[in-house]
């Protein structure tokens, strides 16, 4: 992986020389034609624009005038959505009409298996190299440690002592038929300092960025979200004036990239957007929710030259620029819908049943998993970007 391609990847924005031309690279049943033409495109897909082939027998005439009633029926559909949404609390109503992106049946077969995951572990390992010194004094290690940070990138919702069984069935880091066990895996993870993770989080994204280069698109919009992830501890609280034992949550905040539902970086739970966008190149898009401190991130956001929206609450009415922060939430409201979107990777680590059961350091417990993630992510991208090409010149 070259260096230079990320930072093509990276960058806010690009030429627009090329033709932008795309076409579907497969051809799509008779069966599927209307349906697809009656799909809302959802406005964050790239490409937006491209061309299917179509295989039909139905004559022209019948295929134009089906298409008119699918359009007629679609602007009949959204009257009705906003005339009723009007009559609802602003809170109440939905963000948008619920989209989907095509062609989403090609997506399912992109599950990747542990080996192939372990082979993005590698590249990223080889690329930021190793956390910690090679040992020089002291018992020699038994293991290679590549190997066991490349199985605990792919680590995931997984336990050790699952992790363990997964690396006796494929074989991998072995040495004299044997393979590392769950105790020395532990210990490895707990030598690795929360730095190094933070970075492999930000080159995984950039990794599954890349896959995008070709579409010459704008990919830097990224939402700012929290959520709490379950522990198995407990802990003491006060319920209806009564002590009970209840289980412990982890709050956490993450940073997404809008376009490849990755995670560029994780932090305990904060309302600044400072602890994770230093990372961030100047003219990104961030959105964050009403929760997050408006003053303190508009003036971050300046200072870094990143364009933020985030819709304002609690601002003194005397604050001299509470008319320009609900202007520019004003101007931005459609776009501002888009926050939504940075939920999707609480929805995954739910189907996923992810817990927290790390007893100490929670945090990197949890960017460990949100590596595993990007992970995933990657090979769906890549099946996602394979299904478009260029026709030759």
């Amino acid at each position: 992986m070259e260096r230079k391609v990320i930072e093509k990847a990276k960058s806010c924005f690009y030429s627009k020389e090329q033709p932008r031309a795309w076409f579907y690279s497969r051809i799509v049943r008779e069966q599927q034609l209307f349906p697809l033409c009656g799909q809302d495109i959802p406005s964050i897909m790239i490409p937006g624009d491209f061309f299917v082939i179509f295989t039909v027998k139905i004559p022209e005439e019948e295929i134009i005038a089906v298409l008119e009633d699918c359009a007629f029926d679609e602007v009949a559909q959204r009257a009705y959505s906003q005339e009723r949404n009007a009559l609802r609390s602003e809170k109440e109503r939905p963000w948008a009409l619920r989209t989907y992106r095509p062609f989403r049946g090609q997506l399912q077969d992109a599950k990747p298996s542990f080996k192939e995951m372990l082979r993005i572990a590698e590249e990223i390992i080889d690329e930021i190299g190793m956390p910690m010194s090679s040992k020089s004094r002291g018992r020699r290690r038994k293991y290679d440690w590549t190997q066991i940070l490349a199985v605990l990138l792919c680590k995931g919702v997984r336990s050790f002592s699952d992790l363990e069984r997964e690396l006796r069935d494929i074989g991998y880091c072995q040495v004299d038929g044997r393979t590392p066990c769950d105790s020395e895996l532990h210990y490895v993870y707990s030598k690795v300092p929360e730095e190094w993770l933070n970075n492999a989080l930000e080159l995984l994204d950039d990794k599954v960025t890349v896959l995008y280069a070709k579409f010459d698109e704008f990919l830097n919009e990224f939402v700012i979200d929290g959520t709490g992830i379950a522990c198995d501890t407990l802990v003491e609280r006060e319920v209806a004036m009564d002590k009970r034992l209840v289980k412990e949550t982890e709050e956490i905040t993450i940073l997404t990239r809008i376009v490849t539902n990755t995670i560029r970086a994780v932090t305990s739970h904060t309302n600044k957007i400072a602890a994770l966008s230093a990372s961030l190149e100047p003219g990104s898009i961030v959105y964050g929710d009403p929760e997050f401190d408006v003053k303190a991130n508009y003036s971050d956001a300046e200072e870094r030259k990143l364009d933020i929206v985030v819709k304002p609450k609690n601002v003194e009415a005397s604050c001299a620029l509470r008319r320009a922060y609900m202007e520019k939430y004003t101007m931005n409201k459609d776009r501002y819908g888009r926050r939504k979107l940075g939920e999707r990777p609480f929805g995954n680590a739910e189907k996923r049943s992810l817990k927290c059961y790390y007893r100490k350091d929670k945090e990197k417990g949890m960017k460990l998993y949100f590596c595993a993630h990007n992970i995933f992510a990657y090979f769906s991208n890549e099946k996602w970007c394979d299904l478009f090409a260029r026709p030759p010149n």
